[in-house]
């Protein structure tokens, strides 16, 4: 099924695809959604080609540029790019892994993740992360989250009401750098955590931080 959509086009490829009415449409098995650079899957999809709205159930997934979600369902406007998904699992490369109960798409690159965590780590139990009740990031920018727990595995280790963090390490920016663990047999396990401070364009400012389970 091609849907006009203004200069581009919907294309929807399913097992089954059935119209009822003058604008709603329900696609079922296997179902893709492309629209522009976006990619959607499920294995149901309802849909209006007049709002261009869609709706879909059943090993979620979504694509767009660098960007990729999991989740159970979702909502979405492919015109405005803007959508929800629900029990979601995403990446934004480079190397920024999210996780959450809600993943709201609020543009091309924007994201708020409400009751979930984010974390450069992508083992199954992230070595660390940060919880978060809510949080606002753009990709390959940086992250701002409220009511933050730091954890090394499940383990809690300090809590900010607010915190800024980049979600890449390309572009010099003021804000919390990504941590760091280790190890140590003679001071346990050791977590980095470092402030960097643009002061121009030709200075900054560094401060490190260090935590041992152990003391030497």
């Amino acid at each position: 099924m091609n849907i006009p959509a203004g200069d581009d086009v919907v294309t929807i490829q399913a097992d089954e695809q059935h119209r009822f009415g003058k604008h709603d449409y329900h696609a079922k098995g296997n179902v893709e959604v492309r629209y522009q650079d976006m990619l959607l899957k499920a294995d149901q999809v309802w849909g209006n080609d007049e709002t261009q709205d869609v709706e879909g159930e059943g090993h979620v997934y979504f694509e767009q540029a660098r960007q990729h979600v999991n989740g159970t369902k979702f909502k979405f406007n492919l015109a405005s790019q803007t959508g929800v998904f629900y029990e979601a699992k995403g990446k934004a490369d480079p190397g920024f892994v999210f996780e959450a109960s809600e993943v709201e798409k609020l543009g091309e690159d924007k994201y708020r993740i409400k009751n979930g965590f984010v974390t450069a780590c992508e083992d199954q139990v992230p070595k660390w992360s940060f919880t978060v009740k809510d949080a606002v990031f753009r990709v390959d920018r940086r992250v701002t989250m409220k009511h933050t727990f730091f954890r090394i595995k499940k383990i809690p280790i300090f809590f900010t009401p607010y915190l800024v963090a980049p979600t890449s390490d390309n572009k010099r920016q003021t804000g919390f750098l990504i941590p760091s663990t280790g190890n140590s047999t003679r001071r346990g396990r050791s977590v980095t955590e470092a402030f960097f401070l643009t002061l121009g364009r030709s200075a900054d400012l560094l401060a490190v931080a260090e935590y041992f389970s152990l003391r030497g």
